[in-house]
């Protein structure tokens, strides 16, 4: 049975807990949290031990795997100290809080032989999944164009970072892996509306092969939307992320029948299988270094007022993974 454990128990953190307590042939050995109370509020319900010092957690109960739910701004100590006493990563995105410390922690993590998996959670969205099957079978055709509308009510929930880091990260990663391409550049119009970070934002992507991208996210909008629409030369494709649909429109109107399933708790049993049977993880660090640095480079696009190359690592997307990624009930 694999031991795993969590660090961080916040609004993420405690739904991994939730999962790794539901999955067979795991066990939850511990929760970390600097706040005591949230640590043993999250550690009674899922019938586990309470740490507020994460290296204490590691120490004593020797997790195989941990996932890393934590601010940000500590991803690369809390990762390194994982990989540093031979347990296995799964980080939340963004990866890390610069491309430095996150060139640390890929790099630890090859020179352990361990997995680094980033929870880059939309890729285990069923409705995604889905459409990066037609993409690859041509069915829309070849793709020119994508828009994403990522926006939604404010949140208190997150504060170290802007919308670009918090939830335009998402499509930034997933218009790359359903291309199975780079990004090369990107120009974003942005703003804020409490002197802090960013509160909305416009990126438009270049993609190393052709066609483009546009993202539009903000915490402004009253109602939360999750959609994507790809423009092909043969058909559009528009996704609802929350309702998990894909519909194709190419003269007449299709919607295919998508098995619902909750992308977290695949995206768990997908890290638990990649560190039983040493399969390379979906999302693994250099992925996460690509989503960083554009959006990095989107921060510094609409902070200068300019369009900012993006240099990614050779030969990121050369060989398709799409068999990488079971389907879990």
């Amino acid at each position: 049975m694999l031991k795993v454990a969590v660090i961080g128990t916040g609004s993420m953190g405690k739904h991994h807990a939730r999962v790794y307590s539901q999955l067979e042939n795991v066990q939850l050995v511990g929760v970390a949290d600097t706040n005591p109370e949230t640590a043993k509020t999250v550690a009674r319900e899922y019938k586990t031990r309470a740490y507020t010092d994460y290296r204490e957690l590691i120490l004593k109960e020797r997790p195989d795997a941990v996932s890393i739910a934590v601010p940000t701004i500590l991803h690369r100590d809390v990762t390194l100290y994982a990989l540093d006493h031979g347990t296995h990563v799964l980080v939340e995105k963004p990866i890390a809080h610069t491309v430095e410390a996150a060139k640390e922690m890929e790099a630890k993590a090859r020179e352990k032989g361990l997995k680094l998996m980033v929870g880059h959670i939309e890729r285990f969205n069923p409705a995604v999944r889905e459409l990066k099957r037609i993409i690859g079978a041509g069915e829309l055709g070849q793709v020119k164009a994508m828009s994403a509308r990522r926006v939604g009510p404010f949140t208190n929930r997150i504060t170290d970072v802007g919308v670009i880091i918090d939830i335009g990260v998402h499509d930034i990663d997933v218009m790359s892996y359903i291309l199975n391409d780079t990004i090369s550049g990107v120009y974003t119009s942005a703003g804020d509306c409490n002197g802090v970070a960013e509160t909305y934002a416009m990126m438009m992507l270049m993609f190393q092969n052709g066609g483009t991208g546009i993202i539009e996210t903000n915490r402004l909008t009253p109602r939360k939307i999750r959609e994507l629409t790809v423009t092909g030369t043969k058909a559009v494709a528009v996704v609802d992320y929350i309702e998990q649909t894909l519909t194709i429109h190419n003269g007449i109107t299709l919607a295919p029948d998508i098995e619902k399933v909750e992308p977290l708790k695949a995206e768990l049993t997908h890290f638990i299988e990649c560190v039983e049977k040493d399969i390379r993880p979906l999302v693994n660090g250099v992925e996460g270094i690509h989503a960083l640095e554009v959006a990095l480079s989107a921060i510094s696009s609409y902070k200068n007022n300019r369009y900012e190359p993006v240099t990614p690592a050779l030969g990121l997307y050369a060989n398709p993974i799409n068999n990488l990624l079971t389907v879990y009930a």
